[in-house]
């Protein structure tokens, strides 16, 4: 019966670092991009695109 409740526990911390990564990968959104801060555009992290020509409210 111990084995099995280790198994368990296991099989559980997988499921919950599979669904993590779940979260930060498909639905956590781009990390590469522009973002308006105070007015102006601040690059986050590595953009492959140019600065938005759109002025930043």
């Amino acid at each position: 019966m111990r084995k099995q409740s280790v198994i368990n526990f296991i099989f559980g911390i997988i499921i919950l670092i599979l669904m993590a990564l779940i979260y930060r990968f498909a639905i956590g959104g781009a990390e590469d991009d522009w973002r308006c801060k105070n007015g102006s555009w601040v690059r986050h992290g590595n953009p492959t695109e140019a600065m938005p020509s759109v002025e930043c409210n």
